[in-house]
């Protein structure tokens, strides 16, 4: 556990000591984790997303001149949940090794059977939250590796 004082402050990389400062997080140059689905966003800008297809990073995404909506639009609830997710998702994971590479992409899927939840999220065109106890993972080929694009939690 990562403890501060008043002369300590935490940085975020701190709060994942087996991460090298987040470098999985945003290796990718597309990564999005923790802009569109960090502990920090607010439920606001969930509802905004599930409303508008407005993401909290202001992305959005075009589909002949109509905003398109994901189903839902989610975040992790702390930084545990997200290293929790990163630990069952990344490379040489069971997750990862029985995800089929397609067009590029591996989407890795874990889901929690114990009735922990890595986060929660809202339906499009919702505005009532509900806890998830699965995550997807999305990695793609980068320069003959792959990367993590995003990992959100799902239903």
């Amino acid at each position: 556990m990562v403890t501060t004082t008043a002369h300590s402050p935490i940085f975020p990389y701190q709060m994942f000591p087996r991460i090298n400062k987040l470098t999985e997080l945003m290796q990718h140059p597309d990564a999005h984790v923790l802009e569109r689905h960090g502990h920090d966003v607010i439920d606001e800008a969930l509802i905004t997303r599930a409303t508008t297809g407005i993401a909290p990073d202001d992305f959005t995404v075009k589909k002949i001149s109509k905003l398109t909506k994901p189903p839902y639009s989610s975040k992790f609830e702390s930084p545990q949940q997200v290293r929790q997710a990163l630990t069952n998702t990344r490379p040489n994971t069971p997750a990862f090794n029985s995800a089929p590479i397609t067009n590029g992409r591996k989407v890795v899927v874990h889901e929690l059977a114990n009735g922990a939840t890595y986060g929660k999220g809202v339906q499009r065109d919702g505005n009532t939250f509900l806890q998830s106890t699965k995550v997807r993972a999305v990695y793609e080929n980068k320069n003959g590796s792959l990367q993590l694009i995003t990992m959100y939690p799902d239903f």
